[in-house]
């Protein structure tokens, strides 16, 4: 693809923490890109020190972000016994699309899946539940004929756990604390059914609360266990998975 000429570290090359690389264009414009190794930082600490790169560099006040590396002692080291997810999957084939979402079109789409409860309380998705929902419903309503109407499709929502501690974490505390929910539909989803998609989204991330986490600390993963059940019940290739994220 003709992004990854601008992408720091050459395929093969993966033992670096941290690689930047500046690109400089004819017209006069530059690009700087960084990449942080996932041993090290996912996306929030990876942001949360490009912006204070950034503020750093301009000269603003901010405070100086020391990471600590602080995962070890809040979760114990556990064997996975080798096991991923993502076992089988593939670099081939991949395209590469930006889309962007007029603020007026986020509000129509957060009005569309808005539903009256039992008691009659108005619920509204938030914007990242919006998008969510319509990227998924599109995709499930242009490839069921080809696909077919049984088609398990998976939502993986990355939770910020830093916030779900009894004493929660700064946003310094670099490393992995984050968690997917899970949420799982069939290949016929419709339109109109697409709010009951934003109950489920709601439910799966609600269900990473500080009593799970404190589980993740003793050990226990269930949702680990939930993708490591599915993924030996299935052949590769047989569920169609989505990642998103709000940031």
């Amino acid at each position: 693809m003709e992004v990854k000429r601008f992408v720091p570290v050459p395929d093969g090359v993966s033992n670096l923490a941290l690689a930047i690389q500046v690109n400089f264009f004819k017209c006069g414009n530059v690009a700087v890109c960084a990449r942080m190794s996932h041993r090290i930082a996912d996306a929030s600490s990876f942001l949360t020190f490009i912006k204070n790169w950034a503020a750093t560099a301009r000269h603003l006040e901010t405070n100086v972000i020391c990471p600590e590396f602080v995962a070890a002692k809040v979760f114990p080291p556990k064997d996975d016994g080798g096991f991923d997810i993502h076992m089988g999957g593939t670099e081939k084939n991949i395209v590469l699309k930006r889309f962007e979402f007029r603020k007026s079109l986020i509000a129509t789409l957060k009005e569309r899946y808005a539903h009256k409860t039992i008691a009659e309380n108005l619920i509204r998705p938030m914007r990242a539940e919006a998008l969510s929902t319509f990227i998924w419903s599109r995709f499930s309503a242009s490839t069921q004929t080809k696909l077919g109407p049984d088609k398990p499709l998976l939502l993986f929502n990355a939770v910020n756990l830093r916030k779900m501690m009894n004493q929660p974490l700064p946003d310094d505390s670099f490393r992995n604390f984050f968690q997917d929910a899970i949420t799982i539909s069939l290949q016929d989803t419709r339109e109109e059914d697409c709010y009951s998609l934003v109950n489920k989204l709601r439910e799966s991330v609600s269900r990473i609360d500080k009593d799970y986490v404190k589980k993740l600390q003793v050990g226990t993963n269930e949702l680990a266990d939930l993708q490591q059940r599915m993924a030996q019940g299935v052949n590769i290739g047989e569920i169609v998975e989505f990642y998103f994220s709000s940031l």
